[in-house]
């Protein structure tokens, strides 16, 4: 492990010690400096598929690995390859807290969880819902695990949403792994799953392109990536 640190840290670690760590309450060793320094690793994110294939080609050995990983109880769901990304659930569970987690990766990184997932996306959602007179026609583009489309279909002045994923595996994954994402089985009229209203259409193409060789009246517009956007033009109908 030192070997793979060395050159990062050790030419810091005087500067860390003298700005970062606290000085000793009462003093045990008439030799000590008078200060502790304790070094601490937790490995984030999810289990390789090959554990000790991956260990040995980081060079780092179970003694630590192992340990790490069991701060918390990790579980893996499922693994998926769709055309698009690499799709890891795992359901974890905090040993502190004691609370279940359903984690998302896509090509290893967090993208969504059961515990942040309402916050995240009624976020996204409701402000701009909230700021425009009474939205009829909404378009997503992205949101493949269905929670902004749940979130929109909570306005009962919705009558037609159009949501553009190109990965069409990822829906099929929400539908059978991440339920609670697209769960609608509470908002009066919908349906269990968000992705089966009638109100709901689902086009398996790239929605920045569809927007740009068509022209609207008006449409309240999300992007997963974090752009919201109002269209607007001079047509009287909005074209489908």
């Amino acid at each position: 492990f030192a070997r793979y640190t060395s050159n990062l840290l050790t030419s810091i670690l005087p500067s860390l010690e003298r700005n970062f760590v606290a000085a000793k309450t009462e003093r045990s060793d008439s030799n000590s400096d008078g200060s502790n320094l304790f070094w601490s690793l937790k490995l984030r994110g999810h289990r390789p598929r090959d554990e000790s294939e991956q260990t040995t080609k980081n060079g780092i050995a179970d003694l630590i690995y192992r340990p790490m990983m069991r701060m918390d109880e990790k579980k893996k769901v499922a693994t998926f390859d769709t055309e698009f990304r690499r799709v890891d659930i795992y359901d974890v569970v905090d040993l502190n807290l004691g609370v279940p987690n359903r984690m998302v990766f896509f090509d290893g990184k967090l993208e969504t969880s059961s515990l942040g997932d309402v916050v995240q996306h009624e976020a996204f959602v409701h402000p701009g819902m909230m700021t425009q007179d009474a939205q009829r026609r909404v378009s997503i583009i992205g949101g493949g695990y269905g929670a902004i489309l749940r979130e929109v279909l909570k306005y009962r002045t919705v009558d037609y949403v159009q949501m553009f994923e190109m990965d069409e595996e990822l829906v099929r994954i929400s539908r059978e792994h991440l339920s609670p994402w697209n769960d609608c089985s509470d908002i009066v009229g919908s349906t269990n799953c968000c992705f089966d209203d009638d109100r709901v259409d689902i086009y398996h193409e790239d929605g920045i392109e569809w927007f740009a060789s068509r022209e609207f009246s008006h449409a309240e517009v999300f992007d997963e990536d974090g752009s919201e956007n109002e269209d607007d033009s001079d047509d009287d109908d909005e074209e489908e």
